[in-house]
């Protein structure tokens, strides 16, 4: 009962998490040439141009346009590409029709995003889903609802619950009535 439990939460955080991004992308490979919109953000000619070392792993520095926006975007008071969320990135030529790369926002210095190209830090989620060539064009979507972030904790939490007993287990997962008064009330 305690694993169906905390599976079952995790899976409905998990959902809450990735979903808006998942539906972007659709949304995305429905129409390529779209510009960005209430439900996402699209940027164009994304190429990586380095590494940068953190205490939480390598991460690729990207360059990229922000052309599909239609307008300038004021940088320090947006909540693009925030540190913690998650982007999918796809070849320019593909159009997430084979390719779908998840990485996350590791850094998004201001001094970076008010370059021309503008950058940011990506922590690429599978180490092989990394590439090197500073050729390859891109092209990142990121949901305009959702943070990852966010979820990231509780999702961790609930993985390492279903592997631990904790106290409040009988009470929560196996919904038992029967409360006993702590032990330094007892003694």
């Amino acid at each position: 009962a305690k694993d169906k439990y905390l599976k079952a939460h995790y899976e409905l955080h998990r959902e809450d998490a990735v979903s808006p991004l998942r539906d972007a992308v659709d949304k995305f490979r429905k129409d390529p040439d779209m510009s960005d919109d209430k439900s996402l953000h699209i940027y164009e000619k994304v190429h990586i141009c380095g590494f940068t070392f953190s205490q939480l792993g390598i991460a690729a520095r990207v360059t990229f346009s922000t052309a599909r926006a239609g307008r300038h975007i004021l940088w320090q008071s947006s909540k693009r590409l925030v540190s913690g969320t998650l982007v999918a990135l796809t070849p320019a030529d593909n159009k997430f029709e084979t390719k779908c790369i998840i990485a996350l926002v590791a850094a998004r210095p201001l001094a970076g995003v008010q370059l021309m190209p503008s950058e940011v830090d990506l922590f690429f989620c599978r180490t092989e889903d990394i590439h090197i060539d500073p050729q390859q064009e891109w092209t990142m979507v990121e949901a305009s609802t959702g943070y990852y972030e966010a979820y990231r904790h509780t999702l961790r939490a609930l993985q390492k619950l279903s592997h631990e007993s904790f106290t409040l287990s009988p009470h929560i997962c196996s919904m038992s009535p029967a409360v006993e008064p702590p032990a330094y009330l007892k003694a």
